[in-house]
C-alpha cells in the first residue's frame, strides 16, 4: 500500500520556506498577535477571540489566496464594521454579542464566496478610492473616540461620536491618572518606534514593555485594568448560537462587510503588486476572503480583511510565496497554545493605544489635499463620506460611501464631456476650440466630440447639445459631424435619439453624420434601420477629415 502524495498546492505550502518567507512570516506573526488582541477589545469580545480569527484567516488565505504578499487577518476597519453589525442587535449579553460577531463573519464569508462563484469580482469598483478614503477617515475618528475611554480608564456608552465626547467630558473627574500614564506612554513609544525603527514590530515591543511594567510595578493595584485570564489552546469549530431572526438582521450589514473587505483587499493587492507578485485575481480573492471569514466565524472569531501594515511587512521583507502566511499562522497557534498566560498582565490602556496609533494613519490628509488640488468633485465626495460616517455611524457611513461612488459614476457618465472641435494644421489633428486658439472650422460644418457611451442616461443631453449648436450657428449649417472615436457604446435609446435628430435636421437640409466609430458601437449603428435607409456611406465615416470634406 502506497501513501497518497499531497496535493501540489499543499506540498508547496508545507515545503521548506525560503529565507525571505521565513523572516516575513515570523515578523508578521509577531505583529498579528498583539494587534488581534487589541482589535478584540475594539470589538468588545474576549481577547482570545482575536487570535482565533487571525489563526483561521492566515491559514485559509495561505491555502486559497492569489497573492503571495497579502496578509489577511483582523484589521481596524473590518473589526469596527463587525462591531457595528453586531450592535444592530440590542443585547447586553456578552455571549450573544460574540455569537453575533461570529455569525456576521459567517454571513459575510458566505456572501463573498457566492459572489466569487458567480464571478462578480467587478463589484470592487463600487467604491471609488476618494470615497473610500473619506469613509476610512470617518471610521478612524469613530474608532479613536471609542478608545479614548479605555485610554483614561472610564467607560462610555455605544453612542454617536458627539455623545461619547460629552460622556468623556462629564466623567473626566473619574479618570485614572495611572491608566492614562500607561496609555500615553504606550502610544508615545509606538510613535517613536514607527519613526526611528520602522522595521521593528513596535506593537510587540510596547506590549512586552507594558506587561513587564505591570509585573514589576503591580500596576493593577493602582487602578490600571488588565486583560485578565485568557484561555489557552486552539479554537474548536462550532456554529454560532444565534436565532434565525437575528441572523436575518445581520444579513445586510454582512453584505457591507464583505464589500468593504473585498475592496480593501483588492486595493492593497494592486498597491503591492510588482513583477514578482502580479495583481490579485478578483474572483479568486472573493472565494479566498469569503472562506477566511467562514472559518473565522466557525472558530468563534470575527471578520478579517487584508491588513495594510502586515502586507507592507511581507512586501518589504521580500515574501515570495504564501508560506509566509502559513508561518505567521504557526506563530499565532504557538501563542494560543503556550503563551496566553503572558498576556494576562497586559494593561487594556496599552491595547487602546495600539488601536489608536494603528488607525490614525487612516485619516490621510495628504490624500485630501491631493484631491482638492486635482479634482474638486472627488474631494467633495470624500468630505461628505467622512462627515456622514462620523455623524451617522459606521454602517450608514458605508451606505453613504457606496451611494456617493455610484452617484458620482452616474453623474460623470450622464454629463459626458463634449466639445466643439476645429482643425489644427500644425498638429494635423482636431482639437477643442476652447483650448486651442489655432483651431480652424470649416464653413457650414460643425464637429462635435462626444465622450463616453451614448445611452439612455445622456441621450437627451446629446439631443439638446446638437440642437443648440444648430440653432446658434451662423451661417446655417449643412452638416453636423459627431466625432465618435470616444463613444464606447450605443444602446437602443441612444440610437433612437440619433435617428430622431437625424430626421429633424434633414428636414432643414442639414446632414447628421458620425465619424471614427469603432467596435460594438459601430456594429450597432450599421445594423440600424437608419443605416439601411440612408445608406452607411452617407452616415458613417472612418475619420473626421473624411466627414468634413
Amino acid at each position: 500500500m502506497t501513501d497518497t502524495p499531497p496535493s501540489p498546492r499543499l506540498a508547496r505550502l508545507l515545503g521548506p520556506a525560503p529565507r525571505h518567507d521565513l523572516a516575513a512570516g515570523i515578523t508578521v506573526g509577531a505583529l498579528v498577535v498583539p494587534q488581534s488582541l487589541a482589535y478584540a477589545s475594539l470589538a468588545d469580545v474576549p481577547p482570545v477571540t482575536g487570535l482565533y480569527a487571525a489563526l483561521a484567516a492566515l491559514l485559509v488565505y495561505a491555502a486559497l489566496g492569489s497573492s503571495p504578499v497579502l496578509s489577511v487577518n483582523p484589521t481596524a476597519t473590518s473589526t469596527v464594521l463587525a462591531a457595528a453589525a453586531a450592535g444592530t442587535l440590542t443585547t447586553t449579553d456578552p455571549s450573544h454579542h460574540a455569537a453575533a460577531l461570529a455569525m456576521a463573519a459567517l454571513l459575510a464569508g458566505g456572501l463573498a464566496m457566492a459572489a466569487g462563484a458567480l464571478r462578480l469580482g467587478f463589484v470592487s469598483n463600487l467604491l471609488s478610492r476618494p470615497v473610500l478614503a473619506g469613509y476610512a477617515a470617518g471610521a478612524a475618528v469613530i474608532i479613536v473616540v471609542g478608545q479614548l475611554g479605555g485610554l483614561i480608564g472610564v467607560t462610555t456608552g455605544r453612542q454617536r461620536v458627539v455623545s461619547q465626547l460629552a460622556d468623556l467630558a462629564s466623567e473626566i473627574d473619574d479618570a485614572s491618572l495611572a491608566t492614562f500614564a500607561v496609555g500615553a506612554a504606550s502610544a508615545a513609544a509606538l510613535i517613536v518606534l514607527q519613526r526611528l525603527a520602522p522595521r521593528i514590530p513596535g506593537a510587540v515591543v510596547v506590549m512586552a514593555g507594558a506587561i513587564g511594567a505591570e509585573w514589576l510595578g503591580h500596576l493593577s493595584r493602582h487602578g490600571v485594568a488588565t486583560v485578565g485570564s485568557i484561555p489557552s489552546g486552539l479554537p474548536s469549530l462550532a456554529w454560532p448560537d444565534l436565532s434565525a431572526t437575528d441572523s436575518r438582521t445581520l444579513l445586510l450589514p454582512a453584505a457591507a462587510m464583505a464589500l468593504v473587505g473585498f475592496t480593501e483587499t483588492i486595493a492593497q493587492g494592486r498597491t503591492f503588486a510588482d513583477h514578482r507578485t502580479p495583481d490579485p485575481d478578483p474572483n479568486r480573492e472573493l472565494l479566498a476572503l469569503g472562506a477566511t471569514n467562514v472559518a473565522a466565524g466557525l472558530c468563534g472569531g470575527f471578520t478579517n480583511s487584508a491588513s495594510f501594515s502586515c502586507t507592507a511587512i511581507n512586501a518589504r521583507s521580500g515574501a515570495r510565496s504564501k508560506r509566509a502566511g502559513f508561518i505567521s499562522a504557526c506563530i499565532v497557534a504557538l501563542s494560543l497554545v503556550a503563551f496566553t498566560g503572558l498576556f494576562e498582565r497586559l494593561p487594556t490602556a496599552t491595547l487602546a493605544a495600539v488601536v489608536i496609533v494603528a488607525v490614525v494613519p487612516l485619516v490621510r490628509m495628504r490624500t485630501f489635499r491631493r484631491l482638492a488640488r486635482l479634482q474638486r468633485d472627488d474631494f467633495g465626495f470624500a468630505v461628505i463620506a467622512a462627515v456622514g460616517t462620523v455623524a451617522l455611524g459606521i454602517l450608514p457611513g458605508l451606505a453613504i460611501a457606496v451611494a456617493l461612488s455610484i452617484g458620482g459614476l452616474l453623474y460623470r457618465v450622464t454629463t459626458a464631456d463634449s466639445a466643439v472641435l476645429g482643425y489644427v494644421p500644425e498638429q494635423d489633428a482636431w482639437r477643442s476650440l476652447d483650448r486651442n486658439i489655432d483651431a480652424r472650422t470649416s464653413p457650414g460644418i460643425v464637429v462635435l466630440r462626444f465622450t463616453g457611451p451614448l445611452y439612455f442616461a445622456n441621450a437627451a443631453r446629446f439631443h439638446q447639445e446638437v440642437a443648440e449648436l444648430v440653432a446658434e450657428a451662423t451661417p446655417q449649417l449643412r452638416r453636423v459631424v459627431v466625432d465618435g472615436r470616444s463613444i464606447s457604446h450605443i444602446d437602443v435609446t441612444g440610437l433612437d435619439t440619433f435617428a430622431d435628430l437625424h430626421a429633424r435636421l434633414a428636414r432643414d437640409g442639414i446632414e447628421l453624420v458620425v465619424a471614427g466609430l469603432r467596435g460594438a458601437a459601430l456594429d450597432t449603428v450599421l445594423r440600424s434601420e437608419l443605416a439601411a435607409t440612408v445608406g452607411p456611406d452617407h452616415l458613417v465615416y472612418n475619420t473626421v477629415r473624411q466627414a468634413t470634406r
